[in-house]
């Protein structure tokens, strides 16, 4: 990975070699309807008591730490927060379920579609020829790593457009254009947002995800 080791990733390897439908189900299906029931459904609905934009990020914030990874920890923050503003646009959870789960489709496509070209072995390992490729763009050292990160950028900024442009259409459609807008966080809110409990949480999955890096390196 990019930034650090995915263990996540390495450890779900085996649903690779699952039957395709099998694998939309166990990390398609079932995880967006969890998910977003607990952090879209239970979390931000109790957050957005206390203001929309405190509420989307402390979604975000969660989402992230329960991903217990600190490649998924940054883009699931990014995505819950996206995930947020559309159940806000929309009035339904059913809208973050659905991207969820186009988002994680998606991804298996992607995995079916390296499978195909020979970058993953039948039992989901990553193949010689991904090895040795990945090789070859270590060794280019920091030219690779700058084009990887201009092209993370670009990707990125043009999802965020996408994302604002799709909120806004969903927000005017409901009728719930002026919920969306940026309402700044109160100071006086803050300790809604972060109980005990919370903080707590929080502290255990970052120790944890430092903990993987650090084990990583030795």
């Amino acid at each position: 990975m990019l930034f650090s080791t995915n263990y996540l990733e390495e450890g779900t390897t085996t649903l690779l070699t699952y039957p395709f439908a099998m694998q939309v189900i166990l990390l398609a299906v079932i995880p967006p309807l969890v998910e977003e029931l607990i952090f879209r459904g239970i979390f931000f609905g109790s957050y957005r008591k206390a203001g929309m934009t405190g509420a989307a990020l402390m979604s975000g914030l969660l989402f992230g730490c329960f991903h217990l990874n600190i490649n998924q920890a940054l883009y699931a923050f990014v995505m819950g927060i996206v995930f947020a503003y559309m159940v806000e646009a929309t009035g339904s959870l059913w809208s973050s379920v659905i991207a969820h789960f186009a988002v994680n489709t998606y991804s298996i496509g992607i995995v079916q579609l390296l499978k195909m070209a020979g970058m993953y072995t039948a039992d989901g390992q990553v193949s010689g020829v991904a090895e040795s490729e990945a090789e070859l763009a270590a060794s280019t050292g920091t030219l690779t790593t700058v084009i990887q990160m201009i092209i993370l950028a670009v990707v990125a900024a043009a999802f965020m457009m996408l994302a604002i442009v799709c909120i806004k259409t969903m927000a005017k459609r409901h009728g719930n254009l002026e919920k969306i807008r940026f309402s700044g966080i109160r100071l006086s809110h803050i300790k809604n947002y972060f109980t005990a409990p919370v903080v707590v949480g929080i502290v255990i999955c970052v120790m944890y995800m430092i903990t993987l890096e650090l084990a990583g390196t030795l």
